[in-house]
């Protein structure tokens, strides 16, 4: 599920990261996110970002059933995708920056009527 988040902690967290390391640092576009997520060009056709156990790549936590004892836990603890990511399901929410449409005009065509329908943002991916 992708959700439009107008907080700015996370911007202000890439910010502070650069600062301190030297580096250029940025949030991935949700495209990028989802091409490490499912194993890059090797396409993993898992269910979860590495196996189709999620007990076996993720901490998480639905209802009264899951192993994350609703807590975060460090990142590495559990088996990583193809590409040796760890973390792309569960634990935390996965932060993206995505130019993000939010339509103010109804067009027949489905695309929008003029560019000040779109607006930099944030979006979660949520597990």
């Amino acid at each position: 599920m992708l959700k439009a988040t107008p907080e700015r902690r996370e911007l202000v967290f890439v910010k502070k990261l650069n600062e301190l390391t030297g580096r250029s640092y940025r949030l991935p576009s949700e495209s990028e996110w989802m091409y490490a997520a499912n194993g890059g060009s090797n396409h993993d056709t898992y269910t979860y970002a590495g196996s189709n156990d999620i007990s076996e790549v993720a901490w998480w936590e639905k209802r009264s059933e899951g192993n994350s004892g609703r807590r975060t836990h460090i990142v590495g603890t559990r088996k990583p995708n193809s590409l040796g990511i760890y973390d792309m399901t569960g634990n935390v929410w996965e932060w993206c920056s995505d130019r993000i449409y939010f339509p103010s005009t109804n067009t027949d065509s489905g695309f929008p009527a003029d560019s000040r329908d779109y607006t930099f943002g944030v979006r979660v991916v949520l597990p």
